[in-house]
């Protein structure tokens, strides 16, 4: 089928995917692995210059991020790539949770506070709450809110 993605070997061992669209372009160069502590990239050094995979894709300007959707950096569909700012992209990526176990929940005293960062990057008070459910739910609401469908919540709904 036309559409069928396409694998793009990598060093050590790694595979990336990319559309079918893309491919012809994708594999006239030699591409490397780049393992970082969350997931893995394409990369090709032109130039003394790095050029990730997923970038050269999604044809991202200066000063842009490219985030994958599922957080796999070698899954460098279209479908699951987007352009974005980096303060967007910081905001919707995956981390550890604290000692609450949710995304933006802390706890003051006895009452649980969920906290967000705001689509122009400054920390934004939600509200204190009784139970730390009812925190992240706040939280979950304010992130959609911000970031739609690129949201990282604490619960799927």
């Amino acid at each position: 089928m036309v559409n069928d993605p396409k694998s793009i070997e990598l060093t050590k061992g790694h595979v990336a995917i990319v559309d079918a669209e893309d491919y012809e372009r994708v594999s006239a160069f030699t591409w490397s692995a780049n393992e970082t502590l969350y997931t893995v990239y394409g990369q090709r050094v032109a130039n003394k210059k790095t050029i990730m995979l997923h970038r050269f894709i999604m044809n991202a300007i200066d000063g842009m991020d490219v985030a994958h959707l599922d957080g796999n950096g070698l899954n460098c569909q279209k479908h699951n790539m987007r352009v974005t700012t980096r303060s967007l992209n910081i905001a919707n990526s995956p981390r550890r949770v604290g000692v609450t176990g949710y995304r933006g929940v802390t706890v003051d005293g006895n009452r649980f506070v969920a906290k967000i960062r705001n689509p122009v990057g400054k920390r934004e008070h939600i509200g204190m709450f009784r139970t730390v459910e009812e925190a992240a739910r706040a939280y979950d609401a304010k992130a959609r809110e911000y970031h739609g469908e690129f949201a990282v919540v604490n619960f799927d709904e």
